[in-house]
């Protein structure tokens, strides 16, 4: 059974964090830890490479912000879903004009975050988008 199954406890899922800006990726494991959700990270896209060789396949969920350094969330996103066409994406971006966005709507299972977002909010779209199958 695959980890991101909307029929599993939520402490079941990995998700997978690629921010670049520390105090923002420490918020997010926090928030998604504290929802008993198993959480990885990284910081730019070779970090995010490297985890994903060693635990692509523990991930359901791909939490990855648009701009990073060494690449893009959304050459990440296509990359991973190589090997994992059922993986769930939720980008993130502080830009709302940033030209990505338009793309990411092409990615079928992803949603779009724009920062700044509240807790809530942001349990809200992985909630909802885990639901679906």
């Amino acid at each position: 059974m695959s980890p991101a199954c909307a029929n599993e406890r939520p402490d079941k899922v990995t998700v997978f964090i690629i921010e670049d800006e520390d105090s923002i990726r420490a918020l997010l494991a926090t928030f998604l830890q504290r929802a008993r959700y198993e959480v990885l990270t990284a910081r730019d896209a070779p970090e995010a490479r490297a985890v994903w060789s060693q635990n692509g396949d523990a991930v359901g969920l791909l939490v990855a912000d648009l701009i990073l350094p060494g690449g893009n969330g959304f050459e990440l996103a296509q990359e991973f879903r190589k090997n994992r066409p059922d993986l769930k994406i939720i980008f993130a971006s502080g830009n709302p004009r940033n030209q990505l966005l338009e793309t990411t709507q092409l990615i079928k299972g992803s949603k779009m975050i724009l920062k700044p977002f509240s807790m809530q909010q942001f349990l809200e779209v992985v909630a909802g988008l885990l639901e679906k199958n």
